[in-house]
């Protein structure tokens, strides 16, 4: 059994050190890590129907997918992770058991007459508030399963909650977020003055349960370095994999109100129209736009139409 403490606060590169050793490690493996200033969608999850997308560009906040269902999560410098990566049976009914992996968390805790508590749902509460949520994934072909959470030790609130507060105006079938009162844990103790004194002393926890201090190798590295620009930072995962979805949202420009439908698949506007008093107009303008779903095209496109002037504005609207 091996414990990493990582200290990349790339979230890119932590989501792809956890595909690498899912599919090329056979041992039982725990990561600790940080990642800062991120939104993290589930596997399953529309990305432009859980994140507000103008907040996150305008706040350098990361978007990213992966391979885990569940709801979205925020990332920052106040924010702890922690992976479990390990073998199963092989059957269905053994493999999808959260505490397994939560109780020596929660253990953690407890020993430190900090109340933490199991919900209904089995996340990590103190005083029936989140500090945890967690997700897994199951490698059925290998007998793998990859288990992991998030540990809110003093994470900007108010910006997690704009962060993950999408812009009304999208429909779609994909998995939604099941939003949770949350709280920090150092609201509730000083033990640690930093989330980095907290990983050292959950690192300790895991080494004392005998998990081996380890490191990650050179040959590890750029293999996950790889896996990190050929997948996890490429749109095609990132944006595309979300489910069909349509948009249906008011604008202004020029003093006039215009009404904009869309239809995303695969990751491309499938069908756009753009109406003003109820009549469809800017054919020439949708139908450039159609076949494409990326920001700066689509900005490109509008500021050579009718919308020049309130591009960028409008531009969001998309996503």
């Amino acid at each position: 059994m091996k414990i990493y403490l990582l200290h990349n606060t790339d979230i890119y590169t932590h989501l792809a050190t956890e595909a690498y050793f899912l599919h090329n490690s056979s041992e039982n493996i725990v990561l600790i890590w940080q990642s800062h200033n991120a939104v993290v969608c589930g596997k399953h999850q529309n990305i432009a129907a859980e994140v507000n997308y103008r907040y996150c560009v305008d706040n350098n906040i990361h978007i990213a997918r992966r391979l885990t269902g569940g709801g979205t999560v925020f990332h920052d410098e106040g924010n702890v992770c922690f992976t479990f990566i390990q073998n199963h049976s092989g059957k269905i009914e053994n493999t999808i058991d959260y505490k397994r992996f939560l109780d020596p968390v929660k253990a953690f805790f407890n020993e430190l007459n900090i109340p933490v508590h199991y919900s209904p749902r089995n996340d990590l509460m103190i005083e029936n508030m989140k500090i945890s949520g967690n997700a897994q994934h199951v490698f059925f072909k290998e007998k793998r399963i990859l288990h992991h959470g998030t540990l809110l030790h003093s994470s900007n609130l108010d910006k997690l909650g704009k962060a993950i507060k999408p812009v009304e105006g999208i429909s779609h079938r994909g998995v939604n977020s099941v939003r949770s009162q949350v709280i920090n844990i150092n609201k509730h103790t000083e033990m640690w003055a930093s989330p980095q004194l907290m990983m050292q002393d959950l690192n300790k926890h895991f080494v004392s349960l005998g998990y081996t201090a380890s490191k990650i190798n050179e040959t590890e590295t750029q293999a996950i370095e790889k896996l990190t620009q050929e997948k996890f930072t490429r749109p095609e995962w990132i944006w595309d994999y979300s489910p069909k979805h349509q948009v249906n949202r008011e604008f202004k420009s020029y003093g006039k109100n215009y009404q904009l439908k869309l239809e995303v698949k695969n990751g491309l506007i499938s069908d756009v129209e753009i109406y003003h008093n109820q009549d469809s107009i800017a054919q020439d303008l949708c139908t450039k736009l159609a076949g494409n779903w990326r920001m700066e095209r689509i900005l490109m496109e509008l500021k050579n139409s009718i919308f020049s002037e309130d591009s960028k504005d409008i531009a969001y609207l998309f996503f």
